[in-house]
C-alpha cells in the first residue's frame, strides 16, 4: 500500500487596502480579501463607530463591507479591524467646529442682573469670551472647549440713557442692551 498525503495551499490571507481615511460623514466603503478556496477567516471588530456589514466570517476570496458612523467630534479618531489576523486600520477626520449660542441678543432692565448664554459646539472644539465692556463681567471661565454655560452679571446702569455692549463668544456676538435709569 502506498499511501500519499498531498497538503492543501497555505492559507495565506491578504486585505486590500490595510488602511483607509475617511471625511467625517457617515460612509461605507469595502475590503478586498484574498484566500484560497476552503480558508476560512473571521473578522474581529471592537470599535463602537466601524459596523461591518457583509458579515463576521466566511471562506475564500470575498469582499467585506463595513460602514463608519458620522464623527461629531472634533477629534480625529482612529479604529483597527482584524481581518483574517491581517490588519485593517481606519482613520476619521474630526468634524468641523462650528459654534451657537442660545440668544444672540438680549435686553435687561437699569438695574443689575445676573443671565447666562448655551454655547453649543462638538466635542475638542475650542472656544474663548472676549469682553470689552466694563459693566458686563463674564463670572464662568473665559475659555474651554465644547459645550458650555456662559454666565455673566451686568451692573445696574446708573446713566439715564440705555447703553448697548458685545460679548464674543467663539465667532458669535452676544449683544447685551440695558436700559437707561429712570
Amino acid at each position: 500500500t502506498l499511501t500519499l498525503i498531498q497538503h492543501g495551499v497555505p492559507c495565506d490571507i491578504s486585505i486590500s487596502p490595510t488602511n483607509r481615511t475617511h471625511g467625517y460623514s457617515a460612509t461605507t466603503n469595502l475590503v478586498s480579501l484574498a484566500a484560497p478556496a476552503g480558508c476560512a477567516w473571521t473578522i474581529v471588530n471592537a470599535n463602537n463607530w466601524i459596523t461591518i456589514i457583509s458579515g463576521t466570517n466566511g471562506t475564500g476570496s470575498n469582499s467585506v463591507t463595513y460602514a463608519v458612523a458620522a464623527n461629531s467630534t472634533a477629534l480625529e479618531r482612529t479604529g483597527v479591524v482584524m481581518i483574517a489576523d491581517q490588519l485593517l486600520t481606519l482613520i476619521q477626520h474630526a468634524a468641523p467646529c462650528t459654534f451657537a449660542i442660545s440668544t444672540t441678543s438680549r435686553t435687561h432692565g437699569y438695574s443689575g442682573a445676573t443671565n447666562l448664554v448655551i454655547l453649543t459646539t462638538p466635542l475638542g472644539c475650542p472656544w474663548n469670551v472676549v469682553n470689552t465692556n466694563d459693566w458686563v463681567t463674564i463670572t464662568s471661565p473665559a475659555n474651554g472647549s465644547g459645550n458650555a454655560t456662559i454666565s455673566y452679571t451686568v451692573e445696574t446702569n446708573p446713566d439715564t440713557f440705555n447703553r448697548t455692549g458685545v460679548v464674543m463668544i467663539a465667532d458669535q456676538s452676544l449683544t447685551l442692551r440695558q436700559l437707561a435709569a429712570p
